[in-house]
């Protein structure tokens, strides 16, 4: 499946990804962190650097790309967006990830 996200939406992906959890959930976030994570290459491209005081991140460029997600990634996606759902833990930068990957509460 193919989706386009921006930087914003990236990061708060890759801050989604489980950090503990069954083998195959770990294997999938290994995969979709490989997948849209940031190379040195494309960090110096758009710009993107961190605040070593806040942790913070800034870009020059945050235009989106193209990026083909397997179905099992998206699955986990929307498992980790419910479980926040249902923890009340949903924050205004998840509103837009929600969106992109048709959560919608259910």
């Amino acid at each position: 499946m193919k989706y386009n996200l921006s930087v914003m939406n990236r990061v708060v992906l890759l801050n989604l990804m489980p950090q503990k959890g069954s083998f195959l959930d770990l294997r999938v976030s290994r995969d979709m962190v490989n997948l849209i994570g940031f190379s040195a290459e494309e960090q110096e491209a758009r710009g993107l650097v961190e605040n070593p005081e806040t942790g913070s991140l800034k870009w020059e460029d945050g235009s989106p790309a193209e990026f083909d997600i397997h179905p099992k990634a998206v699955e986990l996606i929307r498992k980790r967006l419910k479980e926040l759902d249902e923890g009340g833990e949903i924050v205004p930068s998840l509103v837009e990830v929600c969106e992109i990957f048709e959560y919608d509460g259910s």
